[in-house]
């Protein structure tokens, strides 16, 4: 059993993101079992530190917010026993500009790191709920604001979204995804190449010229920044079929938004009028149009994603 002092420098230079050996990783392993409660406090109180150069941070300002929430913690035992290791991790960090603790309510944003050392999969919850399945020596930073939620990925992962209405984006490499709530891999090749394979839902993929939807079922590959042709893996047509019998047309926008991991945007004087149809359909569009004619509509197609309805 690794003791007590031991564990202390392991956990600091694990939430400041220093490399750690195979012994120490097992004895972070060991501890996280062991004590995951003290383990889930220290996570959301430091929330990892942000690897990146900053340029015009006031570091002083900065470290007297973290002290702050370090000393409103200071009654807990295992953070008053690894304060002292913390505060100076943190200290050195700030002062050499490569660092920054982020705190979900210290600047309006969530900022949260993850990495998977182990030679197997392992699985995490992002802070929306969202959960993904790091690949062996996968990494990602996920941030979160009011309008979007972001991940920057390196590696391999499988990501199961939560449908909470503000976007997801994740980029790696030289290819971006974007979803609203849906089950996708994104993976590699010994060639250097990029996958994307779509388990549930609908997601948009794109390099800088070109972009492609998905849905469950397909896949798309990059290979040297261009997107090649999509794999229909599942040769099920995806129909989908809506019956709405004078339901209030917000509710109807409600279910076509999360059964096909789409937004559709009501401008004003809409949400009173009710529809009776039925639909069956295989792309978002032909919803909106439906809905479109039946309100008696202008449609906007802001992306393959996002719609916008409103009355001229």
């Amino acid at each position: 059993m690794t003791n007590l002092k031991d564990i202390d420098n392991i956990l600091a230079r694990h939430f400041a993101n220093e490399p750690l050996s195979d012994a120490e990783l097992s004895a972070l392993e060991e501890y996280r079992k062991d004590n995951p409660k003290d383990y889930g406090q220290l996570s959301s109180l430091l929330g990892g530190i942000r690897e990146e150069r900053l340029v015009g941070v006031d570091t002083t300002a900065a470290w007297e917010k973290v002290e702050a929430q370090l000393q409103a913690e200071e009654s807990r035992p295992l953070l008053r026993r690894l304060y002292p290791v913390l505060a100076v991790a943190a200290s050195l960090l700030l002062l050499l500009g490569v660092g920054l603790f982020a705190y979900n309510n210290l600047f309006g944003t969530i900022e949260k790191q993850f990495a998977n050392n182990l030679e197997q999969k392992k699985e995490i919850s992002l802070p929306d709920g969202s959960r993904v399945v790091l690949y062996p020596y996968a990494s990602l930073a996920y941030t979160e604001s009011e309008g979007a939620r972001k991940v920057e990925l390196n590696g391999d992962a499988f990501f199961d979204v939560t449908h909470d209405g503000k976007d997801f984006v994740v980029e790696s490499e030289d290819l971006k995804v974007e979803v609203l709530g849906t089950s996708f891999t994104i993976g590699g090749d010994s060639q250097g190449n990029r996958s994307v394979t779509v388990s549930d839902g609908r997601v948009k993929v794109s390099t800088n010229s070109e972009e492609i939807v998905l849905v469950k079922g397909e896949k798309v590959t990059v290979s040297d920044g261009n997107l090649g042709e999509k794999e229909v893996l599942d040769d099920n047509k995806k129909v989908q079929t809506f019956v709405f019998d004078k339901t209030p047309i917000a509710d109807a926008v409600k279910k076509i938004e999360k059964d096909m991991d789409v937004r559709i945007e009501m401008g004003s004087g809409i949400s009173d009028n009710t529809v009776t149809t039925k639909l069956n359909i295989s792309a978002p569009i032909d919803a909106v149009r439906e809905l479109s004619l039946l309100c008696n509509c202008t449609y906007d197609s802001i992306s393959p994603l996002h719609y916008r309805i409103y009355k001229k």
